[in-house]
């Protein structure tokens, strides 16, 4: 009986270890403490927060991230003071939903957070920190976050693909390199700085619901497909220091009408191709030469003014612009066009409209004798648009507004608030350029009543 007890005994105790090492083994990984080191910082996993801690920077990963292996699962991460950088594909592909970032973060790598699909919002408290390619593209719902405030460049598709709403750039921004926003389906709302230098191709193309955005002072040209797609947009003003709108720049947008200004020399292929609900163009001297495909498929076009600066309009230009029923020209000899370059238009249905002494011209110059040709009056002025021609900027302003002519000849400027009370009249703006002070006064929405010699033109501002 005896020897049979401690038999018995001991398989008591094997049972007891066997059970307490399937509970061990069968525990969710996420109930123990997981952790290591990472270069100089350590990282914690602990009731569902990842907890990076150290001095210095965080080294870059491609597939070694070591908070990413054996089925750690966390919600929340938390950077702590001292880190200084967050390395490439960091956080690539993860799901949590939470991050506290650091004021010490002075870098955030390259795809650092490619495809995290569960951050909605970001915070990066640094002026100073940097950010770069890649580093939020395809985050599906990250729908706001706050730059930087001495950030200088936008990096290429550092947003592009996210689920970014309304964003305002800081306005140390210079560039935004390409692909910045593109295909932010849900973006509608972009603050520019109130100066940039450059915004490269496709920079907010495939934005479908961008619905405002202006174009600030400084930026000297509309790139490559800049606004392609943003099918929303249905206008946008062309600053007075644009010299060029690119290929594509604004095909497939839901512009309604455009003023090409007279500082635009070069406009490009298929710049407003496919624009659907485009129905009136005014282009102002300076442009020589309308490219194919530039106006091609805008169906609901029908003005079109072209300035005596235009020699040659190339085959495909205003294909299949069949609601078109108003061409305005001012050139005396007609611009040379290719037998494409009105392909399914309805010439003899559409009134063009020449100067008096090149009626002749025009009805015997091959195409064009295909229109319905009228003349207008000797010496008769391009049709121009005074509203857009005059630029006030930056605006928003915490202070000073800058007046740009546009060879206009300002004769008083008056500052009225919301309710129509005049706060600042300002008299003989004989200059191209004028600056107003207007720090004097409180924060709120004000119009600019600008008195030219052609009549008076309103701009809105609003003063921070």
């Amino acid at each position: 009986m005896k020897k049979f007890t401690q038999k018995n005994h001991g398989n008591h105790g094997n049972l007891i270890k066997i059970m307490v090492l399937t509970f061990f083994c069968f525990m969710p990984l996420a109930s123990f403490a997981q952790g290591g080191t990472t270069g100089p910082l350590t990282w914690k996993i602990e009731s569902g927060t990842l907890t990076i801690s150290g001095e210095g920077e965080m080294p870059d990963y491609y597939v070694d991230q070591p908070w990413l292996w054996n089925g750690y699962i966390f919600t929340k991460v938390v950077i702590e003071e001292g880190v200084t950088s967050i390395g490439t594909c960091a956080f690539n592909y993860t799901t949590f939903t939470s991050i506290t970032i650091p004021n010490s973060l002075t870098k955030i790598g390259g795809e650092a957070f490619y495809g995290a699909t569960g951050i909605t919002s970001i915070v990066i408290p640094n002026s100073d920190a940097v950010i770069n390619w890649r580093a939020f593209k395809n985050c599906s719902n990250l729908s706001s976050i706050t730059l930087p405030s001495n950030l200088k460049i936008i990096r290429e598709e550092t947003f592009a693909n996210s689920g970014l709403t309304s964003i305002t750039i800081p306005n140390s921004v210079t560039t935004i390199e390409k692909y910045a926003f593109n295909s932010c389906e849900k973006l509608i709302s972009v603050i520019l700085p109130d100066y940039i230098e450059t915004i490269e191709y496709s920079a907010f193309g495939g934005c479908k619901k961008l619905a405002f955005i202006e174009l600030p002072y400084g930026l000297e040209s509309i790139e490559y497909c800049t606004f392609s797609g943003c099918e929303k947009l249905t206008s946008v003003t062309i600053p007075g220091s644009i010299t060029s709108i690119g290929m594509g720049a604004f095909q497939y947008s839901g512009l309604t009408s455009i003023t090409i200004p007279s500082n635009v020399t070069s406009l490009g292929t298929n710049a407003f191709y496919g624009c659907d609900d485009l129905t009136s163009v005014i282009i102002n001297d300076g442009i020589k030469s309308i490219y194919g495909g530039t106006f091609r498929d805008c169906y609901s076009l029908t003005t079109v003014t072209i300035p005596a600066s235009v020699v040659s309009i190339e085959a495909t230009a205003f294909s299949s612009c069949g609601s078109l029923s108003t061409i305005t020209c001012y050139r005396t000899t007609p611009p040379a066009v290719d037998v494409k370059t009105f392909e399914n238009v309805y010439t003899r249905a559409c009134t063009l409209r020449v100067p008096e002494n090149s009626v002749h011209y025009y009805k015997n110059a091959l195409i064009w004798q295909d229109f319905e040709v009228v003349g207008m009056g000797v010496g008769i002025e391009p049709i121009t648009n005074d509203e857009l021609r005059i630029t006030v900027y930056p605006n928003p302003t915490t202070g000073q507004l800058t007046i740009d002519n546009g060879q206009l000849t300002i004769k008083g400027v008056e500052i009225y608030d919301a309710f129509e009370k005049k706060q600042l009249s300002i008299v003989n703006c004989p200059l191209s350029i004028e600056i107003i002070d207007i720090s004097n006064l409180p924060a709120g929405i004000y119009f600019v009543k600008i008195t030219t010699e052609t009549g008076i033109i309103t701009k809105k501002v609003i003063k921070y």
